[in-house]
């Protein structure tokens, strides 16, 4: 057994340094934290060794201040409600055969990594059809779906990407496109997103590492002020939120070859396919977006020359070796060096250029008034926080209908859960 406070024996990339509290770079404190919490779950016969690895359990702790109490009472209620929703059957019997309907009326799907080795999610929440969605599939059958993208994600998708830039990739990088949203689709969509978020952040703990919500409109920069006093500092530095000038910040963290032609990259291909039956795998040249039709698209390249090397320089650090403050996805304050920019980027609101909303503009304030007093602003800012998932999808304070164990309460101080997955 490795010692989790040294490097993973399988890191190949020279140039990476973990992050606080992750393999290879705990306090004592951390380490001592570790090790009680693997042996209480021992001893208390929770324990499940294969897939309650170190950095699984560093997830948990990480969520919850390496407070080991509190950090075992999340890990303890997520097993429990692996049972009772049956996840570990799920993934070997559940067959999405909608799968490429609801693709085309909620499009989400992977494409390549940024430059950190994240896996690059995008959802196109302009183009979702909420009518036709729910006229092909249900919220209970979507719930299902977004469980066995989350097991791949953690089995499957990461160890790919660690394996291909040479160190430990735990986290997303997610794009959400907002044009020509209405916000009457959230409305309709309030359940579902309620019970999503609430599974991400209490099961699938510590899995966001970046956040671009671009083409944001007008008036999602109020409802981001009432939120962000309320989410961890954190949990806002790994959130940017941006009109319809993005494209230099998206640059700034996904290679322009990895980047979809729709958001100014340089790739042509496809998506990657779809969420749960493809995993993508990653290739280092631009060139090779137009010469390998398989490339990025779920497919085992033949071409070992073709893969992305552990060392290609535009994955991970600086060439300088210094790590960005786009490579944290939580745990460390801002780096020493960071410049303005990235102190801006730092859940910075660009409220320069944001996009026409779909709705008319009327439609928020008229809920908001309607809702939230203005004489009430705490109470406002408490529940937009629970309402969002901390991420700006969800719009319900009520109890989600349709699973019956969601209502257990979101903490606000660990809001990375939204409809990445």
């Amino acid at each position: 057994m490795s010692d989790p406070r040294q490097l993973p024996p399988d890191v190949t990339d020279p140039n990476y340094k973990p992050l606080s509290g992750r393999i290879g770079n705990l306090t004592e404190a951390q380490y001592e934290a570790l090790v009680q919490f693997k042996k209480e779950l021992q001893d208390e016969g929770v324990f499940v060794p294969e897939r309650m690895d170190d950095a699984t359990l560093l997830r948990f702790l990480r969520a919850r201040q390496f407070d080991v109490p509190n950090a075992k009472a999340m890990l303890v209620n997520a097993e429990k409600w692996r049972r009772e929703f049956g996840v570990d059957e799920l993934v070997k019997t559940f067959d999405f055969k909608e799968q490429a309907q609801v693709d085309k009326y909620y499009p989400q799907y992977y494409h390549k990594m940024d430059k950190d080795g994240r896996p690059l999610y995008v959802q196109q929440l302009g183009k979702l059809d909420v009518k036709a969605l729910y006229a092909i599939t249900t919220p209970e059958r979507m719930l299902q779906r977004l469980v066995c993208e989350y097991e791949k994600y953690l089995t499957e998708r990461l160890p790919a990407c660690s394996k291909a830039v040479g160190h430990p990739v735990e986290t997303t990088c997610t794009i959400m496109d907002l044009q020509n949203v209405s916000l009457s689709s959230f409305y309709r969509v309030k359940d579902y997103v309620n019970a999503a978020s609430t599974i991400g952040q209490n099961y699938y703990p510590e899995c966001m590492g970046k956040f671009f919500i671009i083409n944001a409109p007008w008036g999602f920069s109020t409802v981001w002020g009432f939120i962000k006093p309320w989410l961890d500092p954190v949990t806002v530095s790994k959130i940017d939120i941006l009109g319809s000038g993005y494209k230099d910040r998206l640059l700034a963290q996904v290679p322009a070859e990895n980047l979809p032609k729709e958001f100014g990259g340089r790739c042509h291909l496809p998506r990657s396919g779809p969420l749960v039956s493809e995993t993508p795998t990653y290739t280092a040249r631009a060139e090779d977006d137009l010469e390998n039709p398989n490339a990025n698209l779920g497919y085992r390249d033949p071409d070992p020359s073709s893969t992305l090397h552990p060392a290609a320089p535009r994955v991970g650090v600086n060439p300088d070796g210094n790590e960005t403050f786009a490579s944290h996805d939580g745990g460390d304050p801002l780096d020493a060096d960071l410049d303005a920019d990235d102190v801006h980027r730092a859940g910075g609101v660009d409220t320069d250029n944001f996009a026409p909303v779909g709705a008319d503009s009327t439609e928020y304030e008229e809920y908001s008034r309607e809702t939230h007093p203005e004489d009430d602003d705490e109470r406002f800012g408490e529940e937009l926080d629970d309402e969002l998932g901390g991420t700006g999808v969800g719009l319900s304070g009520e109890e989600p209908a349709v699973v019956a164990d969601y209502d257990e309460p979101v903490d606000t101080t660990q809001t990375d859960a939204i409809l990445e997955l």
